[in-house]
């Protein structure tokens, strides 16, 4: 079971992601910007340490600094850069997998 977790708008980036899931045969479940409780104040560790325990891996898209994927990065593999506000490392991977082969 991965996660995704987009706290940014996303169409391209989380149907990339979605689908290669998918594809692989895997499950995922996705989380927005107001589904988590560090809204309400919960720390990121405690949230990274939960997901940790109950998924295999985290898309994370966040209007964050790398700061904040780093916590999750710490308690919790794999984590995938999905896009900070620093870096965008998947851009050239979501942009090559619509090109259609030959």
């Amino acid at each position: 079971m991965f996660g995704t977790l987009f706290t940014k708008t996303s169409t391209r980036t989380r149907t990339a992601f979605s689908m290669a899931v998918m594809k692989l045969g895997g499950d995922l479940i996705g989380f927005g910007p107001n589904d988590l409780q560090t809204n309400t104040g919960e720390p990121w560790e405690d949230t990274a340490r939960v997901l940790g325990c109950m998924l295999d891996g985290l898309f994370a898209r966040t209007a964050g600094p790398l700061a904040d994927l780093c916590v999750f990065a710490r308690l919790f593999s794999p984590v995938v850069n999905a896009m900070l506000e620093e870096e965008y490392p998947t851009q050239g991977i979501c942009d090559l997998a619509p090109i259609p082969a030959g």
